[in-house]
């Protein structure tokens, strides 16, 4: 567990440094959040993967990070329209990066969640309700409301129905790998605050 200044607790974080010689001399090449590397090399840490940036109090913004990618999942997958939002968390279209497909989000979406660590979770499936409107000669279909503001409360429902046995589970891996004396306190270094 290590506690960031400005967290409001301590988060595990399972990241890794990859060393390479060059010209000679030994130096870090790459490092972070390689957790393909970590599984191919470390096969007993898998089972701890999928808590990277969770921390007692849940993953790291749990329901805001989790509403950005269903979000952007289903605007990429064609479920919603994109469109333009007054709102401040989203003020633009979206529009996908280079290799950012709907799979793709959607596993975003996942690793956020920590979605598959419950025996029973299953996706989120809430639509967006439409009307018919009529724009000139052209009917369109059009959101009764502003998708984001129903996807965040939505979402936010969702990932707390789930938080409390999510959390349960984490608690226990975390005794499993760290011990029996972890607690919310417990952080791998002093608080540098």
């Amino acid at each position: 567990m290590h506690y960031i200044s400005g967290n409001s607790s301590a988060y595990f974080s399972l990241t890794g440094t990859i060393e390479e010689q060059r010209y000679g001399i030994w130096g870090d090449h790459r490092g972070g959040c390689l957790h393909e590397e970590i599984s191919k090399h470390f096969p007993e840490l898998i089972p701890y993967i999928r808590w990277h940036l969770t921390g007692w109090d849940g993953p790291m913004h749990y329901a805001a990070n989790a509403a950005y990618w269903w979000m952007l999942y289903l605007q990429a997958s064609g479920k919603i329209p994109l469109y333009e939002s007054s709102s401040a968390l989203n003020t633009s279209v979206y529009r996908p990066e280079e290799g950012h497909t709907s799979e793709k989000l959607l596993e975003y979406f996942k690793h956020t969640t920590v979605f598959g660590a419950l025996p029973d979770d299953i996706l989120p499936a809430f639509p967006v309700p439409y009307r018919t409107q009529r724009v000139g000669s052209e009917v369109k279909e059009v959101p009764m409301c502003e998708p984001r503001k129903l996807i965040d409360k939505k979402i936010a429902d969702w990932c707390f129905e789930r938080k409390d046995r999510l959390m349960e589970l984490f608690k226990s891996d975390m005794v499993k790998l760290l011990g029996e004396e972890v607690t919310a306190d417990y952080v791998n270094e002093d608080r540098n605050e």
